[in-house]
């Protein structure tokens, strides 16, 4: 598999997170929404290239 990330996780993670009993589509989708919602939220307070005096 390849080494590309979704949401932070490779596809190799969420292929494991489907195998854990208890754990359905809805929730694998509702946790790739979160994570995918907090990357990008952190990538936009990332520090500008401004210099501070």
């Amino acid at each position: 598999m390849e080494n590309s990330r979704l949401a932070g996780l490779t596809k190799t993670d969420w292929l494991c997170f489907s195998f854990l009993e208890g754990i359905g589509l809805a929730r694998l989708s509702r946790l790739y929404t979160y994570l995918n919602q907090l990357q990008k939220h952190s990538s936009d307070q990332e520090p500008h290239d401004s210099t501070v005096i």
